[in-house]
């Protein structure tokens, strides 16, 4: 009887200590998972954050797009205006030269 005792004592005794390191192992795998758990919010956070900042250039791109167009329409008016002045006075200028050449002629 003793040694069924004994048996059971030690058999006892094992299954503690299995116990104690699976106990050890499960804290372990628990802190494991909180870290992971904890990184992985980390990276949802900075994929939304990325995802933000994305879309604000790309509404400031949309913007620039728009800005550039509207100096590149207002250039072309400019120049458009520009031309026709020059054209203007070089018409101006000529109507001068010849009415002054009229005047010069017939007197």
């Amino acid at each position: 009887m003793s040694e069924v005792m004994n048996y059971h004592i030690e058999e006892n005794k094992m299954l503690r200590e299995k116990n104690k390191k699976l106990e050890r192992k499960i804290k372990t795998i628990n802190q494991e998972l909180e870290i992971s758990d904890l990184t992985a919010r980390e990276k949802v956070s900075q994929h939304q954050k990325a995802k933000d900042h994305i879309r604000n250039l790309m509404h400031e791109i949309k913007t620039l797009n728009n800005q550039l167009k509207e100096q590149k329409r207002d250039n072309k008016n400019e120049r458009a205006l520009v031309l026709h002045k020059s054209v203007q006075q070089s018409v101006s200028d000529q109507v001068h030269s010849i009415f002054g050449q009229l005047l010069f002629v017939n007197f």
